[in-house]
């Protein structure tokens, strides 16, 4: 690793400080007339006219020099040591003024510029130095001042954005400094990062190179500068509580200016802002610790401190509206889960859920959402679940029993859909589930599958709910389970044979569907 403190930390200086201009963009400012003899395409903050022979006392490096020739009048030859001292000195270009002592360029001065990787450039006679000067102090005001419009344009936006989180935050600098971005502690761990300005990484998006990146950090110190495989590494601190510290760390292919390590130090500040624990949220803390606690303990009597934890979840009124989510598998649920909680925390509002299995949640909304309101929430992000929704209720009517009514109904229901209350129908078997008859008929179809799935290691529970949910049309099946058309042939094929029965047949089909919905489904972790 490469250590700025060392290496190139005064060029980084003049490249923050001064406003460096292309000789190329020179050059083709026609009012100016200037001629190329040689380009090799440097870049200058300064052009200043000097006739002395040896002018590196007092022209620093990235400077163009203008002359017209006076010291070299009687001895050209003088040209090559000259053009030899201004490559040393770091002086990227020079401007011959012809017309006063030499009528074009001496050979010596092209040679020795052709030589030294030096730009030279003809002035005509009517063109006085001080205005190529002017062009440039002109054109340098110019991007100073649009990059100070476009500096204040981004401060607002990361203030916007920390209005929204800290997520949103960290997506802002990461767009806005073309960079990856880590929240860390001083024991390198991660406590949030953005490696796509797109997206929030999943967890398995932090890679073993990130986690080696934010540890060597660590070992400078926040606040720290330095180059890494082609990438710049800077670090901030953002907060320090005791002996406890957090900073932010940016890794980007491009090199920071002056206004973009300013920009990092105010994203910095707002983390602080975000991440810091105030009153407010110590006292919720507090209680959701209390909570934690009484519920190890089995203590079930301060009933205030749930009220205020679960305060945010319901509405004016104290109702909430569950919903239960089944997605087809773990990497669904999970994005789901990210998704769903990242559009919440932009609207301002908490995530109240709880996974029952591994493919199963409940998602609680406030009670006064609409089904219109929340099918608009979720319409996107349906793809791989199915989703229902139960009616507004009271806290106290949040039971294992109406989990299971909802349970029943997405039971039914294709992959990819949201229903509400209104999908009942049937639910009136849960209370025929009694009948010696039906119990017997559900132990001889669903309970010999479940055994079947258990001794041998199979899916045919699973696939027999998919095909019933959708018409037993076997291509949305088989992209649903996540298998091939002749997979899925071989399954029905097997289910037929441990059923014994013809799934051609629409009331064999029906009468699993009805017994599939009058129990109480185990939860299976497999998809």
């Amino acid at each position: 690793m490469e250590d700025w403190k060392t290496v190139g930390a005064a060029q980084q200086l003049v490249e923050d400080e001064i406003q460096l201009l292309s000789i190329d963009w020179l050059l083709a400012q026609r009012d100016l007339e200037l001629r190329p003899l040689h380009i090799a395409g440097q870049e200058f903050h300064v052009a200043h006219p000097c006739e002395l022979e040896d002018p590196t006392e007092f022209i620093g490096p990235g400077g163009v020099v203008l002359l017209t020739g006076l010291a070299f009048k009687d001895h050209p030859a003088g040209f090559t040591d000259y053009v030899r001292r201004l490559a040393k000195r770091g002086i990227t270009g020079i401007g011959f003024g012809t017309g006063l002592y030499f009528d074009k360029p001496p050979r010596e001065l092209i040679d020795a510029a052709k030589a030294h990787e030096l730009t030279l450039f003809e002035v005509p006679l009517h063109i006085p130095f001080v205005s190529i000067s002017a062009a440039a102090y002109k054109e340098q005001s110019r991007r100073r001042g649009a990059r100070r419009e476009e500096f204040i344009k981004d401060l607002g936006k990361l203030s916007d954005a920390a209005s929204k989180g800290l997520r949103p935050l960290l997506r802002s600098v990461a767009t806005t400094l073309d960079c990856r971005i880590y929240l860390a502690d001083a024991d390198s761990r991660i406590k949030a990062a953005v490696v796509s300005p797109t997206r929030d990484p999943l967890p398995e998006a932090i890679t073993k190179e990130d986690r080696e990146l934010v540890a060597e950090v660590m070992k400078r110190g926040f606040g720290s500068a330095f180059s890494d495989k082609g990438r710049t590494v800077l670090s901030v601190t953002v907060t320090t509580r005791g002996d406890y510290h957090e900073g932010l760390i940016a890794s980007t292919e491009k090199s920071l200016d002056l206004y973009g390590r300013t920009l990092l130090k105010h994203a910095a500040g707002l983390c602080e802002l975000l991440v810091q624990r105030p009153s407010e949220l110590r006292f919720k803390q507090n209680g959701l610790n209390t909570l934690a606690l009484g519920i190890q303990l089995g203590w079930t009597g301060d009933t205030d401190t749930f009220r205020d934890i679960i305060a945010s979840a319901s509405d004016a009124t104290g109702k909430i509206r569950p919903a239960l989510v089944k997605s087809d598998d773990v990497q669904a649920r999970d994005r789901f889960h990210q998704k769903l909680d990242m559009r919440l925390e932009q609207a301002g509002r908490m995530f109240f859920s709880l996974n029952l299995d591994d493919c199963t949640q409940l998602v609680l909304f406030r009670g006064g959402r609409s089904m219109k309101e929340l099918k608009e929430l979720l319409s996107d992000l349906r793809h791989r679940q199915r989703i229902v929704v139960g009616g507004p209720v009271e806290w106290a009517e949040l039971s294992q029993s109406l989990i299971g009514e909802l349970e029943r109904i997405a039971f039914r229901v294709k992959t990819g859909s949201i229903v509400g209350v209104e999908s009942r129908a049937f639910n009136w078997l849960h209370d025929a589930a009694d009948v010696p008859a039906l119990r017997s008929r559900v132990q001889e179809t669903w309970g010999k599958l479940h055994a079947y799935d258990e001794s041998h290691d199979t899916y045919l529970r699973r696939t027999l709910e998919v095909l019933l949910q959708h018409g037993m049309h076997l291509g949305d099946a088989a992209d649903i389970l996540g298998v091939h058309r002749h997979t899925l042939r071989k399954r029905v094929s097997t289910l037929e044979s441990v059923l014994e029965v013809d799934l051609g047949d629409p009331s064999v089909r029906a009468e699993l569907l009805v017994l599939g919905m009058a129990i109480d489904r185990q939860r299976s972790t497999k998809s």
